[in-house]
């Protein structure tokens, strides 16, 4: 008797597929699908070089303008590189950024200037009394200064009536000192030297600070008192004013 075969054998005889289905339409789907792609990778890379090249601009433009720093009286300088600080017709300003007081310190003068309150400046370093001692000598401004001295007896203290009179036997015309001002910004670079409670600002012509003393240098010494605020030398401060 002869077995009958299932359904299912036939059909595994047969062709896979009753029609056509890979046809002309579908390649050109393909075709067309895999340009789009094409388009779409080439667009998103120009958008990325494009992206990179503005963030590229933008931090340029922002270094370049990050640079511009407030000066004690409001201007605007610009350094076009690391150290030195030139005003917008590329003449130097200050040779050493540290001469630069931010707008903080600024406003914290002239507060101190008005009332005299020594908590003002317990957290000030010794660089920023320097400063604060820069603003009042350019203005002329002799009870600030006084103020900012060390005035206690274990370093000779300094009365009101021996300052002025020291300040009035070497004072000069403040044309003069604002002059001298202009000058040490222009020449000298500041260093910073903090031991225990004494401290030192050294305006050197040489971007390096060495133990070495030199000839066209000038020294400011601080001392901290007892509430723990830097005060400034007097006898420093006469030698600087007198040099």
């Amino acid at each position: 008797m002869k077995q009958s075969k299932p359904e299912w054998y036939t059909m595994l005889k047969s062709e896979p597929f009753t029609r056509k289905t890979f046809n002309l339409e579908k390649i050109k789907n393909i075709e067309h699908a895999v340009e789009s792609g094409t388009r779409v990778r080439v667009f998103m890379g120009q958008r990325l070089v494009f992206f990179i090249t503005c963030a590229v601009i933008i931090t340029g433009l922002f270094l370049t303008y990050a640079e511009k720093l407030p000066i004690e009286d409001g201007g605007i300088s610009s350094s076009p590189n690391l150290n030195a600080v030139v005003d917008d017709k590329g003449n130097v300003v200050y040779i050493d950024r540290k001469w630069l007081v931010s707008k903080e310190l600024l406003e914290l003068y002239q507060t101190y200037h008005k009332n005299k309150s020594e908590d003002l400046l317990i957290e000030l370093n010794p660089l920023d009394i320097f400063k604060m001692y820069m603003l009042a000598s350019q203005k002329g401004d002799y009870d600030t200064i006084y103020e900012l001295i060390f005035k206690e007896a274990k370093f000779n203290a300094l009365s009101r009536e021996e300052y002025l009179t020291s300040i009035s036997k070497y004072q000069e015309s403040q044309n003069k000192i604002e002059d001298k001002w202009v000058k040490w910004k222009k020449t000298n670079y500041l260093h910073e030297k903090v031991e225990g409670e004494t401290a030192s600002i050294r305006m050197t012509t040489t971007p390096n600070s060495s133990d070495l003393l030199q000839a066209d240098e000038y020294t400011i010494r601080l001392v901290k008192n007892n509430n723990g605020v830097w005060k400034l030398d007097w006898d420093s401060v006469l030698q600087l004013q007198n040099s």
